[in-house]
């Protein structure tokens, strides 16, 4: 793997093709064509409270229109075989946060009924229009909005 050494001064030749991709607009994906990276465009994620001087002056250019127009933010949506997968990933993923949390060998009558309504999820989902659109926050981290799913509700 090549190294590659970024400058104290990092400056950009130029920037395009910039788009929201977080419902709240506060990060941005681009296209930037920095001065110390040998390839022409490199894809560049921004946000006003980002913690390089750079990545600030990127952010009131790109907000400024220097760049065009920033593209409005456009869920990823999954459906069908694909949604379906996903829905089973993230049952599995409550299913092993409860056993890390929980007795399992002493679960409540609550418990019991959420663990069983999770393990049932998928099953009576299966011929449903089920999907699930992706929208990114802050943390960079992915927030599922299902569409023809009720959750469950954890106990306490």
């Amino acid at each position: 793997m090549t190294e590659i050494i970024v400058p104290e001064n990092i400056t950009w030749i130029d920037a395009r093709n910039p788009k929201y991709i977080n419902s709240a607009n506060t990060l941005i994906e681009l296209e930037v064509n920095f001065e110390h990276i040998p390839e022409q465009w490199v894809s560049c994620m921004i946000q006003a409270s980002g913690d390089l001087p750079h990545i600030h002056q990127l952010w009131n250019e790109t907000v400024n229109g220097d760049f065009g127009t920033i593209a409005a933010f456009e869920a990823e949506v999954f459906t069908g075989d694909q949604a379906m997968l996903m829905l089973r990933g993230a049952v599995i993923d409550k299913l092993v946060e409860i056993e890390q949390e929980w007795d399992m060998d002493n679960l409540t009558t609550e418990q019991t009924t959420y663990k069983t309504a999770l393990d049932n999820l998928v099953a009576n989902h299966a011929s449903a229009n089920v999907s699930v659109e992706l929208h990114y926050n802050d943390e960079d981290e992915d927030d599922e909005v299902w569409t023809n799913v009720t959750w469950p509700t954890k106990p306490s």
